[in-house]
């Protein structure tokens, strides 16, 4: 599930113009990240 939520705030970020809400959906994407590493998901984007 965190997997899911980061990959979807990534697509969110690159699809829209606003900068600064494109970089909260970054930093979202990056939390969901972390929290799935520290569960041992692995990230399907690297």
């Amino acid at each position: 599930m965190l997997q899911s939520k980061a990959d979807r705030c990534r697509r969110l970020a690159a699809g829209i113009s606003d900068r600064q809400a494109a970089d909260v959906l970054k930093g979202m994407a990056q939390s969901y990240q972390e929290a799935a590493d520290r569960l041992g998901v692995p990230d399907r984007n690297r």
